[in-house]
């Protein structure tokens, strides 16, 4: 049940996942993707096999076209420590199209607004700034 999944998530998910980047948050954003069924067990909120398909289908396709067609200025924040954007995509993205423009954040993963909020809103913010400053003097 949902009390339970709580109680694995704070204590083993840490242990058992304590090779990744930030387990704590991980399982905390697991578990608020949690619900209970109607026989009372933990099940995954969304479809999982949907978002199965969907990891899947975005890690088969290349996406380099419609990067390359991005006309609106793009921010692309990356954790030092992600696996899931290398830094070779990373800086190819920004290669690409000058609307983009990226900031990578030290110590984190992927899970950058995670585990850096503070610094990922901050971030978010003067970007959003500029670009409004932007518009305003066009």
């Amino acid at each position: 049940n949902k009390r339970e999944a709580k109680a694995w998530f704070e204590t083993e998910f840490p242990v058992r996942f304590a090779d990744l980047h930030n387990a704590q948050a991980l399982g905390a954003w697991l578990y608020a993707n949690i619900t209970e069924d109607e026989g009372g067990r933990a099940v995954w909120r969304f479809q999982a096999e949907g978002v199965r398909a969907a990891v899947v289908a975005g890690r088969t396709v290349e996406r380099w076209d419609a990067i390359e067609r991005l006309r609106v200025p793009t921010l692309l924040v990356r954790g030092e420590l992600s696996k899931d954007l290398p830094r070779s995509v990373y800086e190819k993205m920004q290669q690409m199209n000058p609307v983009i423009e990226g900031v990578e954040l030290s110590g984190v993963g992927h899970w950058v607004h995670s585990e850096k909020f503070d610094e990922f809103v901050q971030v978010v913010e003067l970007f959003l700034d500029r670009a409004r400053q932007q518009s305003e003097n066009r």
